[in-house]
């Protein structure tokens, strides 16, 4: 049966899978003339198997028993701590669920999880950002997804944001069906990651506010503090009176 894929959703939820939606729009702003834009789409659309002849027709998008499955085998991986394989087997999960559903936001979460640990912190941002978008995420799991939010932020350097993601991670806990024993420990560690980052903002703010101190060669002039002690004021028949080095200085110094 003919089918006629016009539909941007389709396309842009396999992208979004493959974790190069972001690229791709970046790729294709850059595109200046109407034949490069088709070329670049062609060559992108059958990088991904998605042209026309090979399309996935069959494909059931929202098929929770599948996504469950590839999740849990994700599980398993990151259990292991084979975090690349778990990352591969979220995205396979991506693929049997729509974007609207709850197994889609749990599989992009836990890829988020798989991300993090590999080291690649924009990406699991991507991912849990994208996760807490969707109004289908358990309310009851998004302190854990804010925490791991706020710890890429942290070794992203966006100290600022890392902060206000604690923030929200605390006021969401109470959402949490741990223990209160356990909610107790998470609220301790995510409080001291959080005036850490308080510590760290004022000690930038410190380090700014204070004016750098200047090394003069030779110490201090002791008639002229501002200048450096190899200088002496003095009349020069030639010159007149002025400053005058009383040994060689190299520029700059």
């Amino acid at each position: 049966m003919d089918m006629e894929y016009n539909n941007f959703l389709h396309y842009s939820t396999r992208l979004l899978m493959s974790d190069v939606l972001g690229d791709v729009y970046v790729e294709l702003s850059k595109q200046k003339s109407a034949n490069s834009r088709f070329m670049f789409t062609r060559a992108l659309l059958r990088k991904h198997k998605i042209l026309v002849p090979t399309l996935d027709v069959d494909i059931e998008y929202d098929h929770p028993i599948m996504s469950t499955s590839l999740r849990q085998n994700g599980n398993v991986f990151f259990k292991a701590k084979l975090y690349a394989a778990a990352a591969d087997m979220y995205t396979k999960s991506l693929t049997g669920c729509d974007p609207s559903t709850e197994y889609y936001a749990l599989a992009m979460a836990n890829r988020s999880a798989a991300h993090f640990h590999m080291g690649q912190y924009e990406r699991c941002l991507n991912d849990a950002r994208c996760a807490l978008g969707s109004n289908n995420y358990p309310s009851k799991l998004a302190y854990k997804l804010y925490e791991r939010a706020g710890h890429a932020e942290r070794m992203l350097d966006l100290v600022e944001q890392a902060k206000e993601s604690y923030a929200i991670c605390l006021t969401r806990l109470d959402e949490s069906d741990l223990s209160v024993e356990n909610k107790r420990k998470f609220r301790t560690a995510v409080e001291k990651a959080a005036t850490e980052c308080e510590e760290l903002l004022t000690e930038r703010k410190r380090t700014m506010k204070t004016p750098p101190v200047e090394h003069l060669v030779g110490g201090k002039n002791k008639n002229i503090p501002a200048l450096s002690a190899f200088v002496e004021l003095k009349m020069s028949e030639n010159m007149g009176r002025g400053v005058y080095a009383t040994r060689d200085i190299n520029p700059g110094k």
